[in-house]
């Protein structure tokens, strides 16, 4: 019988008992482990990795079956081939009729391609690019597994080059970095190639180390000290495995040998110093040119380094300065990023104090009147305050300035008083004054005042009625005179509690008073627009004979 009927022959009915009990034993020994093989026209039972007496010699041909694997060539795609296309051409073939062959792409779930067969020819879709492993499987019948594998590549794009540097146009110097950025899963190379101005053609080189990937960057140091200074021109090449090459452009830089030597940065403005605008002329100049020219204005709450221009020697930009002090530092960065700085000082100050109050209070053509001391103060806005001065008249009519040092409050409202004395004037002299508030670049003025010094009270005249005198009607005139305008002239009459004013603002007064008879005072009380007061009283009595 031949090996391939073992499977299909029907179980014989076993009559004895004996027979039975070895089939039991054997079906043990099998879920032991063992395998079946056959052996000419009779399958044997072989145990592993040592047979019992009761794994030897013949068993029934149900039980039996072939346990060699189908054997698995890849005829395509070839081992280490490199394709140009998503489409790669498969061919697989077994060396006996297979139940089925599948393959897998890179360890993936295997995919069946063919049953009932024995070789396979097809494509398969491989969109991703780079190396790939390919899995090939065939199964008999009895499941036995037969197993290929192969090596390849898919790339289907041409390398992509995204940029390079030094910059067109830029300058460098005799030890330049020369750089590259690509998208190749499968590179093969990447090429430099320079021309001097005084070459006739491009010298090539192939760089080392460059990687395969996306976004990839390759670089090389390039020492050009052989170069004469002018122009160099230079471009890339990038290679991949399938023989695709992408060029860059070429580029144009100025080589200068000198480029290494260390930058001086020169400030020509703003100079050091406070100014009045917001907006500045900013003027750098520089010993050799530089990569990047970038300026920082450094205070509370400062913002970064801000570029001015590249590839550069000199700049002439407008500068907008905040209110404030600031530190304004210009930065120069050469090709290989070291920077090089000067930094100045320099303070916007373009919005004047502004002055809000003053104490006393100036109203024109209406003075003040003051006694011995007064407070004098002003109330203004300005956010650095250098100076606060008190303009006052001394009394032999020149002004002198006094510096009001007791200041209080913020920048939106500072306050600023000093108590000065008056003694060296004489009674009722007018006193001219007036402020000032300085910043670092303006001064504001206030209105002028006038005080007037006044330590001695009203003189007060009484001519009616007459001290000691006796009248004899009911009726009285009262007449009253001051040497200087009174605030206010009250009268009390008979030490009444009950004060009655006379008149404001008034140098005297004449009215009409009713008396019963007997004896009376009147007391008549002055003044003045400083405060001092005056008192005086007249005793009087009134006899009209009714009494």
């Amino acid at each position: 019988m031949r090996g391939d009927e073992c499977m299909n022959v029907s179980r014989v009915m076993l009559t004895y008992v004996v027979y039975s009990v070895i089939t039991v034993m054997l079906s043990l020994a099998a879920s032991a482990g063992y395998t079946c093989e056959l052996k000419g026209q009779v399958c044997h039972c072989v145990c592993l990795p040592r047979p019992p007496d009761y794994c030897s010699g013949p068993i029934p041909l149900w039980q039996c079956y072939n346990s060699e694997p189908p054997g698995v060539d890849i005829i395509s795609p070839v081992e280490g081939a490199i394709y140009s296309t998503s489409r790669v051409p498969l061919e697989v073939q077994s060396n006996k009729s297979a139940a089925y062959i599948k393959r897998s792409i890179d360890g993936g779930r295997p995919a069946t391609i063919c049953t009932s067969c024995s070789s396979i020819s097809t494509t398969m879709y491989v969109s991703d690019q780079g190396r790939h492993r390919l899995t090939a499987y065939a199964y008999d019948k009895q499941g036995n597994e037969g197993i290929a594998e192969t090596y390849f590549i898919v790339d289907t794009r041409a390398p992509r080059i995204l940029g390079q540097s030094p910059a067109d146009k830029s300058t460098i110097g005799s030890d330049q970095e020369f750089a590259v950025d690509y998208d190749e899963a499968n590179l093969a190379n990447v090429s430099l190639c320079i021309k001097g101005e005084l070459a006739s053609g491009f010298a090539c080189s192939i760089l080392t180390g460059c990687e395969s990937g996306s976004r990839e960057s390759c670089s090389v140091n390039k020492d050009l000290s052989s170069y004469a200074d002018g122009t160099l021109e230079y471009y890339f090449e990038v290679s991949d495995l399938a023989g695709q090459t992408t060029r860059s452009g070429t580029y144009s830089v100025a080589l200068n040998q000198a480029a290494g030597l260390p930058i001086e940065v020169m400030i020509t403005s703003p100079e050091e110093g406070v100014y009045d605008t917001s907006r500045l002329r900013l003027i750098v100049n520089l010993s050799r040119p530089a990569k990047y020219i970038k300026r920082s204005l450094a205070s509370t709450g400062g913002n970064g380094a801000i570029i001015v221009c590249s590839n550069c020697k000199d700049a002439d930009k407008l500068l907008f300065v905040p209110q404030g002090s600031h530190k304004l530092t210009v930065y120069a960065y050469d090709e290989d990023g070291t920077a090089y700085s000067e930094t100045l000082s320099i303070a916007v100050d373009s919005r004047r104090p502004m002055i809000r109050m003053t104490l006393p209070r100036a109203y024109p053509g209406r003075p003040t009147y003051a006694q011995e001391a007064v407070d004098f103060g002003v109330v203004f806005m300005e956010s650095d305050p250098r100076a606060v001065m008190l303009h006052l008249e001394q009394p032999d009519g020149s002004f002198s300035e006094i510096s009001l040092d007791n200041c209080s409050g913020r920048s939106y409202s500072q306050t600023c008083t000093k108590r000065l004395g008056l003694s060296g004037y004489a009674d009722k002299q007018e006193i001219g004054y007036y402020f000032s508030v300085s910043d670092p670049v303006s001064t504001t003025y206030s209105k002028n005042g006038t005080l007037i010094y006044d330590v001695q009270p009203p003189n007060i005249a009484i001519a009616s009625p007459i001290e000691g005198m006796v009248y004899n009607s009911r009726l009285v005139y009262l007449n009253v005179s001051l040497n200087e305008q009174a605030s206010s002239i009250k009268t009390i009459v008979d030490g009444s509690r009950y004060r009655r004013t006379l008149c404001s603002r008034c140098t005297g007064r004449d009215s009409r008073l009713y008396f019963r008879d007997g004896m009376h005072n009147v007391t008549v009380i002055a003044t003045d627009d400083a405060g001092n007061t005056a008192e005086k009283t007249v005793v009087f009595a009134v006899d009209t004979g009714a009494w």
